[in-house]
């Protein structure tokens, strides 16, 4: 595979040998296409990268001409056709694996989560394997406009990984053999004072005290000779500790080195749904799916088949005898495939999804996809462990979703063949044919005794040849038959015979005619409000629905929906994955939306406008709670027959949020795409500070795309200008930084036009925001000044309050942690008065920092303090995690070492509850070292 590199001189790499791209324009132009992978970037933006403010008049012309000449030189490696045009500009798209930044940020990531798990050998080999990467400074060759800024953050990236394999590498005690490669990495970064201080750790442990000392007296010279600065707390207390031999120092017995690389508390996933009842036949199938494992052949098996002939049902079926098989664990994910109401489930997600399944929280995802892809890969490797992918939809969907260790395989299901995996990946195949005559009547008496069936055979045999021998339509008919055990089973047969079919036949669907027939006669047999209630559901877009939402359809009380529930079960129209949420088989929601159009075709707006409402009213009610200082939205009154969710405690707020969340981004595309413009930025501005919390970003970015169409189709400025920051918000949380400025500067210039002075502070704190998060605190300050003005010449003391706290923050990022304290101070007295709790406990937070780095300990570990008694009050455990942290390590410092491990134990056990994959590394604080 070829492979395209930024991480030193550009290059370009074809199983054949390297492609020459011998003009400097053309390198340049590649390079910025390399490091915008898969985004397209218009003509006017490759320009500006390129020349920067002199622009020549030929220059459209020149990248016109640069990209034609790489288009003729990777045409005869076969690369040409990655470089693609498309107005109004050009992308160059890569498979996974195909670009070494991708393929480095992957390694690094699977390095940390090693490292978060406790897995220190495993983050040695993987950071190392990143860093052999690298060719050299990235886009080494390149003199173009945008070279410089992007040098600089891809050199940043490097960085934290040394920075990463040194931590590593010293706890695994490898100190000596360190030394040599932290001599060269200081010499690349000679005043980054985090790789000084580990030169200076590894150089005391291997025995070389003077040279350790040496290195603290290089620095010091170095940044008062070339900056007028001191070495930061870290390098200074190193120093000290170094001089008087401190203990703490020495390196770990290898007996502790060794605990550390077993993971504890290590959560497996186990994530198969509950056995099909009454599974019945298919020995064969079983068989040699069997047969497959026990061959160790492939490493992926697709189970292919029509609707409703239990694929599903046969792979979790044979699933869960052989959990055995793979101790490591069985991740389980419905790709949706065929759903009626929803577009299946993109690679993009998928991975994501199977990435949380391995404990690796959604903040901690790397931007990229196939970086994502690389992390997934990356994991799974070594381990042995069983992946069923539901409902696949093509080879594509699957292909990046496969695990590549020998001892782990991929269950796949689909309608399809997925002929692609068995040529190109050597998949094996199990084609899913119907029930025979004994399996159809097996399973029909597992579930209704084999009684009735032994007391009419013909009957039996009558209804199974009705059913079409499809698993689906059985279990259906079993169900109708199981409701009434004194009717004979001849009666049931001869009612099955009568209903006929009163809708057109689904289109391209084998034996659909059959099972259309057994779905009919068991929904004519429905009361009517469990048949209007059925058809009602097919128009829900999520994965499951909740009773309170499935009242909204039918604008009736819950209590009055419960029993229809009941009715749809018994009846097995509806599955119970989980006690109080439901949902349908793709065929039966196919059926129900086509009962819907037929009967309620008018009915089909109001039913939509009662769903969403319950949607956004129940989840701005959450969201208000969960964020009482949001600025708030003013809501239309729910439409009649509505009874929204309301919520008197934070926790029920947050449980809610975490059980409907998808529900409810489901709705955001459903009312994007029905017309119902002010649902959908409503129910996206719902959503954003549950997802921000939960590092949903690519969620957060998706609601908030739709709520922005949404706004510019309302023509509503205000609602542009606020969808503009939730964008940005939720790019610079993705770690877009670039694409996120856009959006905030495209906010700032409506606030003004608009002459909004508040809107305006908050978009200079948002770029604060994105400064900071580039190390960038000189402009943070800067802009978190502009707010602060822009905030008092409102009179808007919640956001003076807020932007003071993001002054204090910015200075202690500066090292000046004294000027921080009056701010911080301010901030907190601020918030006290207008009660904004959340507000005042961030500022708290703050000031702890500051105080804890002026020296004055006993002061910083009472705003620690301060801060862990609101954030336990509000019930926000991440928060009271991270200040557990921020005061054991005070407590270590004060010298009081009890204290800072009783810290540290509560928030790895917090990290715990909450599925981190963090909470060895907190843990690992406890060990007494120099804060």
């Amino acid at each position: 595979m070829a492979v395209f590199g930024i991480l030193g001189p550009v290059s370009v790499t074809a199983p054949s040998g390297t492609v020459p791209i011998a003009r400097p324009r053309n390198r340049a132009v590649l390079g910025y296409l390399l490091l915008h992978a898969g985004r397209l970037q218009s003509t006017e933006q490759i320009v500006d990268a390129l020349w920067g403010g002199a622009v020549p008049s030929t220059a459209p012309a020149q990248v016109y001409a640069a990209i034609s000449a790489l288009r003729a030189g990777l045409r005869p490696a076969g690369l040409d056709t990655c470089l693609i045009s498309r107005a109004p500009g050009y992308l160059i798209e890569l498979a996974p694996g195909q670009l070494d930044r991708d393929l480095f940020s992957a390694g690094v990531a699977a390095a940390r989560t090693a490292a978060d798990s406790a897995d220190l050998p495993g983050a040695a080999r993987h950071a190392r394997e990143a860093l052999k990467l690298w060719r050299g400074p990235a886009l080494a060759d390149i003199t173009a406009a945008y070279a410089e800024p992007a040098r600089a953050h891809l050199d940043e990236q490097q960085a934290l990984a040394y920075e990463l394999l040194a931590d590593v590498e010293l706890a695994l005690g490898r100190h000596t053999d360190l030394v040599p490669e932290l001599l060269t990495w200081t010499a690349a970064h000679p005043i980054r004072e985090r790789l000084v201080s580990r030169l200076m750790l590894a150089l005391y442990r291997a025995g070389r005290q003077a040279d350790a000392l040496g290195t603290a007296r290089d620095l010091r010279r170095l940044l008062r000779d070339e900056h007028g600065l001191d070495p930061g707390r870290e390098v200074t207390d190193l120093e000290a500790a170094i001089l008087r031999r401190d203990s703490a120092l020495d390196p770990s017995p290898p007996s502790a080195v060794a605990a550390a690389a077993t993971p504890a508390g290590h959560v497996v996933p186990a994530q198969l749904p509950a056995p099909v009842p009454g599974f019945a036949g298919r020995a064969l199938d079983l068989a040699h799916l069997d047969h497959l494992l026990d061959a160790s052949g492939p490493r992926s098996v697709v189970v292919s088949g029509t609707a409703g002939v239990g694929k599903t049902a046969l792979a979790v079926h044979w699933a869960h005898g052989v959990t055995g098989r793979f101790p490591d664990g069985q991740l389980f994910l419905n790709l949706r495939g065929f759903d009626p109401r929803q577009p299946a489930l993109p690679a993009e997600v998928a991975v994501r999804e199977l990435l949380q399944g391995l404990s690796v929280p959604a903040r901690e995802l790397p931007n990229s996809h196939d970086a994502q892809v690389g992390l997934y890969r990356s994991l799974m490797a070594g381990r042995r462990m069983l992946v069923v992918l539901d409902n696949a939809a093509d080879a594509e969907q699957v292909r990046p979703l496969l695990p590549a260790s020998a001892g782990s395989l991929a269950l796949i299901t689909s309608r399809n063949r997925l002929s692609g995996l068995a040529v190109t990946d050597g998949a094996a195949t199990l084609a899913l044919g119907l029930l025979d005559a004994d399996e159809a009547r097996q399973l029909l008496a597992n579930r209704i005794g084999p009684a009735r069936i032994a007391d009419a055979p013909g009957a039996a045999d009558d209804i199974v040849a009705r059913c079409a021998h499809l698993p689906l339509a059985l279990s259906i008919a079993a169900a109708r038959a199981a409701e009434d055990p004194r009717t004979p089973l001849g009666t049931v047969a001869a009612q099955l015979r009568a209903s006929g079919d009163g809708l057109a036949p689904f289109t391209g669907e084998d034996a659909a005619s059959d099972i259309r027939s057994v779905l009919s006669w068991s929904y004519r047999a429905l009361s009517d409000p469990a048949a209007r209630l059925l058809r009602r559901l097919g128009l829900h877009p999520g994965p499951d629905i909740g009773d309170d939402a499935a009242a909204a359809l039918v604008g009736a009380p819950v209590e009055q929906v419960r029993p229809l529930l009941r009715e749809l079960d018994r009846a097995s129209l509806v599955a119970v994955p989980h006690p109080g949420r439901y949902t349908l088989h793709d065929l039966l929601r196919a059926f129900a939306v086509e009962l819907a159009e037929h009967h309620d075709g008018p009915e089909r707006t109001p039913t939509l406008r009662r769903l969403l409402d319950f949607y956004l009213h129940s989840a701005v009610a959450a969201a208000v709670l969960v964020d009482p200082a949001r600025e708030a939205v003013a809501l239309d009154r729910p439409a009649d027959g509505v009874t929204a969710r309301t919520f008197t405690e934070r926790d029920t707020a947050v449980a809610w949020l975490h059980a409907e969340h998808h529900a409810v981004l489901a709705a955001v595309r459903l009312a994007h795409a029905e017309g119902f413009d002010t649902h959908t930025w409503q129910l996206s501005w719902s959503l954003v500070s549950y997802l921000n919390w939960q590092g949903h970003h690519y969620d957060w970015r998706e609601a908030q795309d739709f709520a922005l169409a949404a706004a510019y189709r309302l023509g509503d400025r205000v609602v542009q200008a606020r969808t503009h920051r939730g964008v940005g918000r939720g790019l610079n949380a993705a770690g877009r930084a670039d694409e996120a400025m856009a959006h905030y500067h495209d906010a700032l210039r409506i606030y003004r036009e608009l002459g909004d002075v508040v809107g305006q502070g908050a978009i200079h704190l948002n770029i604060g925001a994105l400064h900071d998060r580039q190390r960038e605190h000189e402009a943070a300050l800067d802009h978190s000044r502009l707010a602060l003005d822009l905030y008092r010449r409102a009179g808007y003391e919640l956001g003076q309050a807020r932007a003071l706290n993001n002054i204090g923050w910015a200075y202690t990022q500066l090292g000046e942690h004294r000027l921080a304290i009056e701010p911080c101070r301010e901030a907190i007295a601020v918030c006290q008065s207008l009660g904004d709790v959340n507000s005042e406990a961030d500022a708290w937070d703050s000031l702890g920092h500051a105080l804890h780095h002026s020296g004055l300990v006993a002061e910083a570990i009472d705003g620690f303090q301060r801060a862990l008694a609101i954030y336990r009050t509000v019930g926000n455990r991440g928060l009271e995690a991270v200040i557990l942290i921020h005061l054991g390590q005070a407590h270590r410092t004060a010298g009081d070492l009890d204290a800072a491990e009783r810290a540290f134990e509560q928030a790895a056990a917090i990290r715990d509850d909450l599925g981190a994959t963090a909470a060895e590394q907190v843990r690992a604080l406890s060990t007494p070292r120099p804060a």
